[in-house]
This record gives structure tokens, sequence and C-alpha cells, in this order.
């Protein structure tokens, strides 16, 4: 196996360790209660190779998949795509409350939080900035009465 092929693999098997993760963390019923989880892993995505601290980015989803099940009411779809063939899309809805005007301009801003939490304010803060490190940002919006957080990340 070629040192190039070697890294590729490696990358694979994060992403589906990161997917594995997410399925056993998260998909159960405790946790979810009466919602459903939905994760879409674009075909395309494991022919590509991932070039972020694996640790770092598994955090980020980790928050954003806490703060989606915070407000969900009956659903939170989880999926990782790839544009373009150079970018993974991390997108995760929620079809609870959406952003209000004030959050989608100050969520990501240090100590920052929904009216409803009772989280640090810390989390989309830092979040956006460790994918600044990589070129990105979270994106956040509301589409179809759905709370909407993204990021692009080079891959």
């Amino acid at each position: 196996m070629t040192e190039g092929h070697e890294f590729h693999s490696r990358s694979l098997d994060f992403i589906l360790k990161v997917i594995k993760i997410i399925k056993e963390s998260y998909n159960q019923q405790y946790i979810l209660k009466e919602r459903e989880l939905i994760i879409d892993v674009d075909h395309d995505f494991p022919y590509h190779t991932l070039s972020i601290n694996n640790q770092v980015l598994y955090h980020v989803i980790d928050n954003l998949i806490n703060n989606a099940l915070k407000y969900a009411e009956k659903q939170i779809s989880i999926k990782f795509e790839v544009i373009n063939d150079h970018l993974l899309n991390f997108t995760i809805t929620n079809d609870g409350r959406i952003f209000t005007e004030d959050e989608l301009n100050s969520a990501k801003e240090w100590g920052t939080k929904g009216k409803e939490s009772n989280g640090s304010g810390i989390g989309l803060y830092f979040a956006n900035i460790v994918l600044q490190q990589y070129n990105s940002e979270l994106i956040l919006e509301n589409e179809n009465k759905h709370a909407k957080v993204s990021f692009n990340i080079p891959v």
C-alpha cells in the first residue's frame, strides 16, 4: 500500500468511526426520546481525504449535535456531503425552534446562548474558532422552518 493510500484509508476510517460513534452515542432512546436521528452520507464521500485534526473535528460535530438535541421536536438530520470534489460539507438541522435574528447575528460570539439554554455560551464560539483554523466557519440559518448549522472544510 502506498503512503497516499494509507492516508486515504486512515481518513476514511476516521469518518466511519465518527459516524459509528454518532450512531452509538446518540441513537439511544433515552437521548432521542420520541425524536428521530437521520444520518446521510454522500456516496462520493469515502473517496476523499480529510485534512483536519480528527479529535477536534469530532468535538465540533459533537457540540453541534448536542445543540440540535436541545431544540429538536421530532427530528435531527445530519449530512456529510462532498461538494465539487474538494469540500466536505457537514450540515445538521432540527425541526425545533428556529434561530432568532439576534441569534443568527451573535450566536458565534463568546458567551452568547439561547434564552432556554443552560449551557455556557462557548460551544458555537469554540466550534467557529476551531473551524477558522481550517479557513472555514459555522453557517447558521433557518431553512424551511428548520434551524440549520453547517460548515465546509477543504478535503
